[in-house]
């Protein structure tokens, strides 16, 4: 996983609108913050990793999902901690 600290950070407004109880932040502004968070990792933090890292972080976006739900993966994720 590519973007782990970013993976933690996507559950914080679902987790922040669960707390607050609210139903419409559940459903419409908790996802669009998800949303958000995305297309601005895409927007700029990707490509100024591949201006700082060139051809090598090309080659490791396309050997390492951005975000990843396996098992596998999360496990690996809190076993390296």
């Amino acid at each position: 996983m590519r973007h782990p600290m970013h993976f933690g950070l996507l559950f914080f407004p679902l987790s922040f609108a669960l707390v607050v109880g609210s139903v419409s932040f559940i459903i419409l502004i908790a996802p669009l913050e998800i949303i958000i968070m995305i297309v601005l990792i895409k927007l700029f933090e990707e490509p100024e990793a591949v201006r700082k890292f060139g051809d090598e972080y090309r080659k490791y976006m396309h050997e390492v999902p951005m975000f990843s739900l396996k098992w596998s993966c999360i496990k690996k994720l809190f076993s390296e901690a």
